[in-house]
């Protein structure tokens, strides 16, 4: 897969650029901050292949046990940065060279916006009622590229929805669209996706084995719930 396109990915995703004033000039990094060490190492191991330099991780702890650990990565290499910035538009648009390239190409930044913005929901009971579902949303229009490219690459999805969210006119402040849809879980895995986070690849393992089983005559409760969770049928 595409070290670049996954990378845009995640930059579009839980990325960020920041610049740094320095006594004679300015520094400008992309970089990753988030809770999964896991998901920090996987892209600093893309952007060493990117950029041929060795990254640091460094941690984010203010003490409170009540907030996670951060993990953060940085990479202050030029080329890198300008080139994420300009062929995003500065965050704001899917670059043309992705939305036209390869379904490789497409399936490693969708890769980096699942890794990013994706969640799993799960909730099976004895009764067949479940609630399974992959699903990706962000605040901005480019979600409907998202939308289309899963459809090229041979994914199933469901219509975008909106959900409008924000201040109130009188903080004169824009309310927001939160864009999202879900995803054929099934299709997603036999394409090659998954996740390069350890939670959530888990779940997306747990997800698909109960789905697979729904096409079979009896679908197994007890080998996801387990026996003690599951109540007899002759129980009153």
């Amino acid at each position: 897969m595409s070290d670049m396109a996954y990378h845009v990915g995640v930059y579009m995703g839980d990325g960020y650029i920041e610049n740094y004033a320095k006594l004679s000039s300015t520094v400008r990094y992309v970089g990753l901050k988030c809770v999964d060490r896991d998901f920090v190492e996987h892209y600093t191991d893309v952007l060493e292949r990117l950029t041929g330099q060795r990254y640091k991780i460094r941690t984010q702890d203010d003490g409170n046990p009540k907030h996670n650990v951060r993990y953060i990565c940085r990479c202050g290499d030029r080329a890198l940065v300008d080139k994420t910035d300009d062929d995003t538009q500065h965050k704001s648009v899917v670059p043309v060279w992705i939305l036209s390239g390869t379904n490789e190409e497409k399936k490693s930044f969708l890769q980096g916006i699942m890794d990013s913005e994706a969640w799993i929901t799960a909730s099976l009971n004895p009764l067949g009622q479940s609630n399974i579902q992959l699903s990706v949303g962000v605040t901005d229009r480019w979600c409907f590229d998202l939308h289309r490219m899963f459809g090229e690459i041979g994914v199933d999805t469901t219509k975008v929805n909106k959900r409008t969210f924000g201040h109130e006119p009188k903080y004169l402040k824009p309310r927001k669209d939160f864009l999202s849809f879900s995803i054929n879980i099934l299709q997603y895995v036999d394409v090659g996706l998954s996740f390069n986070i350890r939670r959530k690849r888990e779940r997306l393992m747990y997800c698909s084995n109960i789905l697979r089983d729904f096409t079979r005559e009896y679908p197994r409760y007890e080998n996801y719930l387990g026996k003690d969770k599951v109540r007899p049928l002759d129980e009153s």
